[in-house]
């Protein structure tokens, strides 16, 4: 995320789309009613507004597949209570600790016995009522999923790849091609002298070039020379067609859409405007939708017999 940018692309964009809901406590007649947890919503703590704090904790989803939520309480254990405030932890730095027992449990406490969160030269404990854990579908862990990140590995490198390649040819790329003697004596070749040489990339550096008008386009000699280019056009490796495949990869993988972002080929402002809606109709509503759930749970909403809802 911090180093390619197109996994940057994609989840800034799909954070930034989540983040546009707009939260709302409706009654089990399905009205819309006042509740003191849209307060918390809008500003969760102290450093973030609520917009922030649900781009940053999709973003941490997303990328680790794990979003722990803390909900500070003041000590106040009580379901019926609303935090004082909330906190999304880094899940990089997050550690359960496990009792070793899973599928004959009823209650998570028996578990999971506590989080742990070691950040540089922070080492807090918090409870398991105290923690909501978000966590993404895995195939053989229930309590902790695993990264997309490791089955985009080839792609992500190969987008570095692609980059860095290019980059080399702009900045590290040598010498263009070889200006050699086509002369033949008797024994084959004749080399060109020193001074020759020396006339030839003088000329050619100071004298010749193109979007200039002091400088001329034609190399004129009265040696018998020969170029060689050294170098690949950049078409021919199809640096820019490999980005673009393994970018689609990504976006398909996080569920938005190619045509909502400009740097796919081809895409129209009308094709923009239906990837736009079908992003939020198959990925982000029901995403948030299942944030909204168990946010509600978290915070009581659903135990005062209300729902709250992820509004777009």
């Amino acid at each position: 995320y911090d180093t390619n940018p197109q996994v940057r692309l994609v989840l800034d964009r799909k954070a930034s789309m989540f983040s546009n809901l707009e939260w709302k406590v409706v009654n089990q007649d399905g009205e819309e009613v006042d509740d003191p947890v849209l307060e918390l919503l809008d500003s969760p703590n102290v450093t973030q507004s609520g917009k922030e704090f649900i781009r940053q904790g999709k973003l941490q989803f997303e990328l680790y597949q794990n979003q722990f939520i803390f909900g500070n309480k003041g000590g106040i254990n009580s379901s019926l209570v609303l935090p004082d405030a909330m906190w999304n932890l880094p899940p990089e730095y997050v550690k359960m600790n496990l009792s070793g027992k899973i599928f004959r449990q009823t209650d998570i406490n028996e578990i999971i016995e506590e989080y742990i969160l070691e950040l540089n030269n922070i080492k807090e404990k918090y409870s398991t009522d105290e923690i909501l854990h978000l966590k993404g579908c895995t195939l053989n862990n229930p309590i902790l999923a695993e990264s997309k990140m490791n089955s985009l590995k080839l792609p992500i490198s190969n987008i570095e790849g692609a980059y860095e390649s290019r980059n080399i040819m702009i900045h590290e790329k040598g010498a263009f091609g070889i200006l050699s003697n086509e002369g033949n004596g008797g024994s084959g070749a004749i080399p060109l002298g020193d001074k020759e040489r020396e006339n030839i990339n003088n000329q050619y550096t100071r004298s010749y070039g193109i979007g200039s008008k002091d400088k001329n386009g034609i190399i004129m000699t009265n040696s018998k020379v020969n170029w060689q280019p050294m170098t690949i056009p950049v078409k021919d490796l199809m640096l820019f067609e490999e980005i673009d495949q393994d970018f689609l990869v990504i976006i398909d993988a996080f569920g938005l859409n190619s045509n909502i972002f400009s740097t796919i080929k081809g895409s129209t402002f009308e094709n923009m405007q239906q990837g736009i809606k079908l992003a939020y109709q198959d990925t982000i509503i029901p995403e948030a939708e299942s944030y909204a759930q168990a946010l509600g749970e978290f915070l009581g909403v659903t135990e005062r017999g209300n729902k709250l809802v992820a509004s777009f």
